[in-house]
C-alpha cells in the first residue's frame, strides 16, 4: 500500500460529506468528528464544517432553550459506519477554515481520515445551518450553493 502524505490526500479527496476526526481545540486535544458541508470544497476559499458529539442528551438539554429544534440533527449510529454511539450535530456553530489551515491539521498527530458521510446526512446538515439564526449568511451561501 502506497503512503501518501496527509495534505496530497485531502487536496485529492476533500468533497461534500468528507469526514474528519480531529481536535479544533489545540489547549485541550479530544477530537470529534467533523463534516465538510460545502458543495465544492476544492474550490472554495472556505471549508466549512459541522462538529458531531456522542453526548445527545446534554446537546439536546442545552439547546432546548437555546435554538429552534431544526438546527440540530441526530445522526443514529446505524446511518454512519463509523459512529459508536448515536451523534448530534449543533448546526448553530460551524467551523469555517482555510485551504491551508485544514492542510495544517491534517499534519496533526491526532488528524484522521474518517469514511465519507452520505448525502442524504449532508443534506439534513446543510438544511440545519440554514435554519439557524446564529449562522451568518455568506456561510449559509457557501453550504447552500451549488455553483
Amino acid at each position: 500500500m502506497i503512503d501518501i502524505p496527509p495534505e496530497k490526500r485531502l487536496k485529492t479527496t476533500i468533497k461534500s460529506g468528507s469526514v474528519y476526526w480531529f481536535s479544533e481545540d489545540n489547549i485541550k486535544p479530544k477530537p470529534h468528528y467533523l463534516v465538510v458541508i460545502n458543495h465544492k470544497p476544492k474550490t472554495d476559499e472556505n471549508i466549512i464544517l459541522v462538529k458531531g458529539s456522542s453526548q445527545v442528551e446534554k446537546i439536546k438539554k442545552r439547546k432546548r432553550y437555546l435554538s429552534p429544534k431544526k438546527t440540530c440533527v441526530i445522526v443514529k449510529k446505524e446511518e454512519y459506519s463509523d459512529f459508536t454511539d448515536n451523534t448530534i450535530f449543533d448546526c448553530n456553530r460551524v467551523y469555517p477554515y482555510t485551504q491551508s489551515e485544514i492542510t495544517q491539521i491534517t499534519k496533526k498527530p491526532y488528524f484522521k481520515f474518517k469514511p465519507d458521510m452520505n448525502e442524504d446526512i449532508v443534506d439534513r446538515l446543510r438544511d440545519a445551518v440554514y435554519e439557524s439564526p446564529c449562522i451568518e449568511n455568506f456561510i449559509k451561501e457557501l453550504s447552500l450553493n451549488k455553483h
